[in-house]
């Protein structure tokens, strides 16, 4: 059961680390190339909480409806509202319908009345009026009002109650007449949208690597002495001694054993020199690495260990461990 509660405490991390990355993507790219973002979440619904920004200017005009509130004075700083939008001519939003939510209060009237035996509702104020679905539907807080305009913060980044994932909420994702939409725009735009979450999850872990390779870390190195020969080895018919101290291979200089094998694997099969140091003596020997098809790395036929050891601060990615036989 533990190790259960482990693995799912591992695996709601990363897959939302992975999901809201993937979300970005999309989210970048469709406000760098003008599709209308309304939301951006983290989670899924239920909402918890969330915060309203941006600075999208609307136009009123002199069919612009108000409901549940007195025309533009009602139109205050800080003051929530919901607004159905259409565009000019010129590309401009101009509002159709500005919209404030019902006060507690009147809601909590009107369920009064609803449980008092199905009385006739009273009219708080008219009723809705009917919108065209081509309109962009955009809600949040008035941020300014001006002569003739004012500008709404309906960009909303929102934290869920179910940490599974993300979301981008885009305008008109599927109807191309709504302002600012995604299906409006040309094929090149849509694909670009599109691909970048995936292209997102695709950097990530090169990013993510990177990062953690530059990160530096206490290193043990020293001189790299033989200890073990294997029989029939190339390291043996090359000549190598137990005790020599390995200074360097193919041209390399060596103080720890994750560089020699890394030389010994990229060269392959080819011959290396490899400088050892005995008896106070440099001698260049010449090795032919084997290629072990079980383990699937070339090996020379050695153990080493590390003598005169010291620790040093350097970047290299901590998860690789290298043996000291190879």
């Amino acid at each position: 059961m533990e190790a259960v509660l482990i693995s799912i405490g591992a695996m709601v991390p990363m897959l939302l680390v992975l999901v809201v990355v993937h979300e970005l993507g999309h989210y970048f790219t469709a406000r760098s190339l003008g599709v209308k973002v309304l939301e951006f979440g983290v989670g899924f619904p239920p909402r918890a909480f969330g915060f309203y920004t941006g600075k999208t200017r609307v136009a009123i005009s002199p069919y612009t409806q108000f409901v549940n509130m007195d025309g533009v004075a009602g139109l205050r700083q800080g003051r929530f509202v919901k607004v159905t939008s259409s565009e000019d001519s010129e590309g401009n939003l101009v509002a159709r319908v500005i919209e404030a939510p019902l006060a507690p209060s009147g809601l909590i009237r009107r369920l009064q009345r609803l449980a008092g035996g199905g009385e006739k509702e009273e009219e708080d104020g008219p009723a809705s009026p009917a919108v065209s679905d081509d309109w962009l539907k955009h809600e949040g807080k008035v941020r300014e009002v001006g002569d003739g305009s004012f500008l709404l913060s309906d960009m909303l980044y929102s934290m869920n109650w179910t940490p599974l994932g993300g979301f981008v909420r885009l305008a008109g994702e599927s109807n191309p007449a709504v302002p600012g939409s995604l299906a409006g725009r040309g094929v090149g735009t849509r694909f670009l949208v599109l691909v970048a979450g995936p292209l997102m999850n695709a950097i990530l872990p090169i990013v993510f690597f990177t990062i953690l390779l530059m990160l530096p870390q206490e290193v043990v190195v020293g001189q790299l002495s033989v200890k073990e020969i294997v029989s029939g080895s190339p390291a043996q018919a090359a000549g190598m001694q137990p005790g020599d101290i390995v200074l360097s291979a193919g041209g390399d200089e060596f103080d720890n054993v994750s560089g020699l094998v890394r030389t010994i694997n990229l060269n392959g099969g080819s011959p290396i020199e490899v400088s050892v140091l005995r008896n106070g003596q440099v001698e260049v020997l010449e090795v032919r690495p084997e290629f072990d098809g079980e383990g699937g790395r070339w090996l020379v036929g050695v153990s080493t260990e590390l003598v005169e050891e010291r620790t040093e601060s350097r970047s290299s990615a901590p998860w690789i461990a290298f043996r000291d036989s190879f």
